[in-house]
């Protein structure tokens, strides 16, 4: 194209006298022009080097069971796992609770390896929890399953574990210290598969 506009602009101010003339004049034009280009694209031609050499990070392998909520006080969650040995302080995570009452997402990396059972502990204290999502993901943030909200079943000091307009209500029973709740068997098995997907990508 910047070769076109300068035999434009050479042919409106400039007739050459014989053909060897004209064909002097073309390459010496078309020279100007490479040099121009080069000079003109320097930015573009490193860019595409450099764009070249990029190399795309890895992707850590694993996913992470991810919560979203409402509570009305900040407390801690935690999730226990059990891979065949029992449930153990040592097989769980711990999740804080935002002082606020938007809605919010608690993240807990999964082990590796198939679970026999998944264990949520939503409060420690008289509280209320409303859970409007349950999905599992991996480490990019895709979403590799979706929970229903029935997942979850009351198993000690819980008096309301209801669904309703898309919402799964969680309230202790007056007075508890350790309210507890546990994934159903389709969901852990539904978590299982999932994780097995997060853990080979």
């Amino acid at each position: 194209m910047l070769w076109i506009l300068l035999l434009a602009v050479l042919f409106t101010f400039y007739r050459p006298l014989n053909w060897r003339d004209a064909i002097r004049h073309l390459g010496f034009m078309a020279a100007l022009a490479f040099l121009f280009s080069a000079v003109g694209n320097r930015g573009l031609i490193k860019n595409s080097i450099r764009y070249a050499r990029f190399v795309v990070p890895p992707t850590v392998a694993g996913a992470a069971l991810e919560i979203d909520l409402h509570i009305d006080q900040p407390l801690v969650a935690q999730l226990f796992w059990d891979r065949g040995h029992g449930i153990s302080e040592a097989d769980s995570l711990r999740q804080k609770y935002e002082p606020h009452d938007a809605l919010q997402t608690l993240r807990f990396p999964l082990p590796v390896g198939p679970m026999k059972a998944l264990r949520f502990d939503p409060l420690d204290e008289d509280s209320q929890l409303v859970v409007r999502g349950i999905r599992i993901v991996d480490t990019a943030e895709r979403t590799l399953a979706v929970l229903p909200l029935n997942s979850l079943q009351p198993d000690r000091q819980i008096s309301e574990c209801s669904v309703a307009d898309d919402l799964l209500t969680i309230k202790p029973t007056e007075g508890s210290n350790d309210p507890i709740l546990s994934f159903v068997p389709t969901a852990l098995s539904k978590i299982n598969d999932a994780s097995r997907v997060g853990n080979t990508r």
